[in-house]
């Protein structure tokens, strides 16, 4: 298993997804990994800006930067927010026909249910 960091195009990838993650989840972690991940994420330091910042190994911050993301990576996954928001803005880029099967869907679907209940009263 590889635990250094990635670069190039997987490495922007990567912390756009950290910074999705951190905005959701970031609250959640331990006091250092937010102030680790708030320099690396948010603030865009380089791995020795921050070992320069807060005088600690180049190593100690790469495990908690990795750590960091498993954890709130977990978290999406048993909570699954940004999967559910990113679902409903792929929504507001479907086409007119699309937006329409969903409302006729929604609409039989909910008037079935209205009409089973009113019907059980």
């Amino acid at each position: 298993m590889n635990k250094t960091l990635p670069s190039g195009r997987a490495a922007m990838d990567e912390r756009l997804r950290a910074n999705d993650l951190f905005d959701v989840y970031g609250s959640l972690l331990t006091k250092r990994q937010q102030e680790i991940l708030t320099l690396y994420v948010l603030d865009d330091l380089s791995l020795s800006e921050i070992q320069e910042e807060l005088q600690i190994s180049r190593a100690a911050i790469s495990e908690a930067i990795r750590k960091g993301i498993a954890s709130m990576e977990q978290m999406e996954r048993s909570i699954g927010f940004i999967a559910k928001r990113d679902a409903i803005m792929n929504l507001f880029e479907m086409d007119e026909s699309s937006l329409k099967k969903i409302r006729t869907i929604y609409f039989e679907e909910n008037t079935q249910d209205e009409l089973i209940r009113f019907s059980e009263n």
